[in-house]
């Protein structure tokens, strides 16, 4: 990578993103390697601790906020 000259250097640290996807990338192959057990005995019960809170929030907006504030703009 070419660095223009008088300008430090930008190194990035990895984002939360950037970690998130190489945790679930770790989490696939271990799940393809050695099924269900597998993940089971590397992660423990952290992980699907992590899927049960993705998907309550998701499903809290989708089915409880979204409606709630579709009736409360058509009412007024």
């Amino acid at each position: 990578m070419d660095q223009i000259e008088g300008l430090p250097a930008v190194t990035s640290k990895p984002t939360l993103f950037k970690k998130l996807r190489a945790l679930m990338l770790e989490v696939r192959t271990t799940f393809r390697k050695d099924g269900f057990k597998g993940v089971w005995r590397r992660y423990g019960w952290k992980i699907f601790a992590v899927f049960f809170v993705y998907y309550l929030i998701r499903d809290l907006f989708l089915y409880v906020f979204l409606p709630w504030f579709i009736i409360k703009n058509f009412n007024s």
